[in-house]
């Protein structure tokens, strides 16, 4: 029996809070708690080591790739980069520029080959393009190889002292002989900072100046 209203409202809100009351143990709370922020703790190193991965990974993959050493021959041409500092190529037919390209890319050497067949009627072949060249391609391209076979140009590049971000722009000029029907090939060879501008032909009628 409730004798005063002290005993009626502590009734009230015992009966009110009989549906909560607390049937687990303080010692399985407690360890719950700390399962839980090991979890927490786990899930965040997780996190940081695939984060550290992935930025690793991404530093890999921006690195620079080391030159292939090897010998690659083609019909048209080859590229022999197997000694350590020098590239040699051997050009035989005006053919597969881009994969020559590729090829010396793999060597070490960032160039851009051109074979450009000249009109009989030009006068001048050469390239209008203005592009300004380094100075160090006398050091990176010092000199020609003799020739192993009469009908090929050979070529030696020192990967090692082309400036970093430079490439080698080589173009090879083929023009027939209007008085003999053969063809003439002259070389233009220049090293620049960045990307070389394709070749632009000087108009047909262009002579040099005096």
């Amino acid at each position: 029996m409730i004798d005063n209203d002290d005993d009626l409202l502590y009734a009230r809100v015992r009966t009110e809070f009989d549906g909560v009351r607390l049937t687990t143990g303080l010692d399985d709370i407690t360890g719950r708690g700390r399962g839980l922020r090991r979890r927490r703790h786990a899930a965040t190193a997780l996190g940081v080591a695939v984060l550290a991965a992935g930025v690793a990974a991404g530093l890999t993959l921006n690195r620079p790739a080391e030159p292939v050493h090897g010998l690659t021959e083609v019909a048209a041409w080859s590229v022999d980069s197997r000694q350590e500092d020098t590239v040699i190529f051997a050009i035989r037919q005006l053919a597969d520029a881009d994969a020559l390209n590729a090829t010396l890319k793999r060597a070490g050497i960032p160039a851009l080959v051109e074979f450009i067949k000249v009109p009989v009627e030009q006068k001048v072949a050469g390239c209008q393009n203005g592009q300004a060249g380094l100075p160090d391609l006398y050091d990176v391209m010092p000199n020609s190889h003799t020739p192993a076979k009469p009908d090929e140009n050979t070529y030696a590049v020192r990967r090692d002292l082309m400036p970093p971000g430079s490439t080698l722009h080589f173009v090879i000029f083929e023009q027939i002989n209007k008085d003999t029907g053969e063809p003439a090939r002259s070389v233009m060879t220049s090293l620049v900072d960045g990307d070389p501008v394709p070749c632009r032909l000087y108009p047909p009628d262009y002579t040099l100046p005096d």
